[in-house]
């Protein structure tokens, strides 16, 4: 597959996994990747796993870049969410708008 950036074109991983038939890939990914695919709405379907950890550093990369997100109007919004307690974790899946 072909790289864009220096990492592997997303976009042609889809249409790689169109061709094949493969209708759904878990991507495990870092807050740099994370960002890229849902600032470009390359993904679908989230599943965000946070663990009752915090790093409390103002300089941690966190998921997404400076949006200058000035109002909720503005937020990325999931919809058809479903929460699960999984031990001390908490899981929300949902749907990209």
């Amino acid at each position: 597959l072909p790289e864009k950036n220096g990492h592997l074109d997303f976009t042609a991983f889809r249409d790689r996994c169109r061709e094949a038939a493969i209708c759904g890939v878990l991507v495990e990914a870092g807050p740099g990747f994370s960002t890229t695919l849902i600032e470009e709405r390359l993904i679908d379907y989230a599943l965000i796993y946070q663990a009752p950890k915090f790093m409390g550093d103002s300089a941690a990369r966190g998921i997404g870049s400076p949006r200058g997100t000035e109002s909720m109007e503005d937020a990325v919004v999931l919809r058809d969410v479903a929460h699960a307690i999984l031990g001390e974790d908490v899981l929300t899946r949902g749907f990209f708008d």
